[in-house]
């Protein structure tokens, strides 16, 4: 991200969140996504800066999801109804 840019979220980011989540790693996740680890850091990073929030404990050998998150990254699936500006549209 350039200096003084405001944070963003994109899909590359939520992927990568959503593959972390699934399968436990980092590493696992820049595998399935056919990206370097670094890359999917820095993707992480990004949308923690956007989200404003620790996303993973990196302290954990896997990736371990922070209180904040686990109740709607775990628990939900799909975002509800009316996040979805495509299902709004109907």
């Amino acid at each position: 991200m350039e200096a003084g840019a405001s944070p963003s979220m994109n899909i590359k980011q939520i992927e990568t969140f959503v593959r972390i989540v699934e399968l436990g790693s980092f590493s696992a996740a820049a595998e399935a996504l056919y990206a370097s680890q670094s890359t999917v850091s820095a993707r992480i990073k990004d949308l923690e800066r956007y989200l404003g929030a620790e996303l993973f404990d990196r302290s954990f050998h896997r990736a371990q999801l922070t209180r904040q998150p686990a109740h709607w990254a775990v628990r939900r699936r799909s975002p509800p109804s009316s996040a979805c500006p495509l299902r709004r549209m109907r």
